[in-house]
This record gives structure tokens, sequence and C-alpha cells, in this order.
């Protein structure tokens, strides 16, 4: 249920990382070792092993978070 990270005041139902990047993201460097057992090397260093990515991924996270947001 998304009204339980939703606090009166605060515009945020995630937390935000300081920095999603793998030199610096305990999580990502997780999830870059999983996804290295079922993706092709190439794959992995073309994308995930890269800070663009990240980026990506962060945007598309906030993007999520937004029309969640509006939706409550």
């Amino acid at each position: 249920m998304l009204s339980q990270f939703h606090s009166p005041g605060k515009q945020r139902l995630v937390p935000q990382p300081p920095s999603l990047s793998t030199k610096h993201c305990t999580f990502c460097n997780m999830v870059l070792k999983e996804m290295q057992r079922f993706l092709p090397a190439a794959t992995v260093r073309d994308t995930l092993a890269q800070p663009p990515w990240w980026q990506y991924l962060a945007r598309v996270i906030e993007d999520q978070e937004r029309l969640a947001l509006a939706a409550l």
C-alpha cells in the first residue's frame, strides 16, 4: 500500500539514494553481481556497469514515483 510510504509534508515514496552508481551504491553492486549470473558479459559491461544506465533507472523510478503521488 503506497500510503504507508507517504508522510504528510514529504513528497517521497521511496528514499533517495545519495548516488546510484556501482562505485558508491551497495544495492547497485548487488544487482550488478546478480545480473552477471544471467546476462551475457557484454550486456552487463555495456549497460549495468555504466553510470548512465543507473541514471536512467533513477529517472524511471522518480517518474513512477511522481505518477504514484499524483494518484494519491
